[in-house]
């Protein structure tokens, strides 16, 4: 449990329930990071970040009012939440692979995903939503790719600075309900592209 810090930073780290309450700054996970049953966290302002090799259970629920960062190799066995609020920004890199719904809310002022980020979404069931702006720039080998058996719903406005990049689908669904912006390439190797009333750039079939 962390409660009345001012930030934390942990190196090679196994629990089996972590408790992040009352405190600020940033809580670190530099890897690697191992979680077996839940996370809990606090509708406080401070940051969760990870990097390294990180194993989260238990869907964990991102409450907390700043910052949260995915960086490595992230495994969200059962999937993951980000609520956070419009001071929050969202930063995903390297691979991130989840075993049940991964949402990011509306209120995050921005989803940033890295350069070349690998999302694969392993759940047929469970489908993920990034419900708010994403920015996402890379292109050719750095762009965004889908893989898993999942379906990815973008349904924000992301025109505006937003998605400028591409997206491929190499996997899995891509439903684009909201906006992508119009230099976005969005491409379908062995994936699927729907949306009903969204908006992309160009698309490669």
């Amino acid at each position: 449990t962390v409660t009345n810090s001012a930030g934390v930073s942990a190196g090679a780290f196994t629990a089996a329930k972590v408790v992040l309450t009352d405190t600020t700054g940033t809580v670190a996970f530099g890897g690697p990071t191992v979680i077996t049953n839940s996370l809990t966290t606090a509708a406080k302002a401070y940051g969760v970040t990870f990097a390294g090799t990180s194993v989260l259970s238990g869907a964990p629920v991102f409450l907390n009012t700043g910052n949260v960062s995915f960086a490595g190799t992230t495994s969200l066995t059962t999937g993951a939440t980000i609520t956070g609020t419009a001071a929050t920004t969202v930063n995903l890199a390297g691979t991130i692979v989840s075993g049940g719904a991964f949402n990011i809310g509306a209120l995050p002022a921005t989803t940033t995903v890295a350069n070349a980020t690998q999302l694969i979404l392993n759940s047929t069931t469970a489908a993920s939503n990034f419900a708010g702006k994403v920015v996402s720039a890379g292109t050719g080998a750095n762009a965004l790719s889908l893989l898993g058996v999942g379906t990815l719903t973008l349904s924000g406005d992301s025109s505006s600075s937003g998605v400028t990049g591409d997206i491929n689908v190499i996997n899995g669904t891509l439903n684009v309900t909201g906006k992508l912006g119009s230099a976005n390439v969005t491409s379908a190797t062995s994936g699927t592209i729907t949306g009903a009333g969204g908006t992309i750039g160009a698309l490669n079939v």
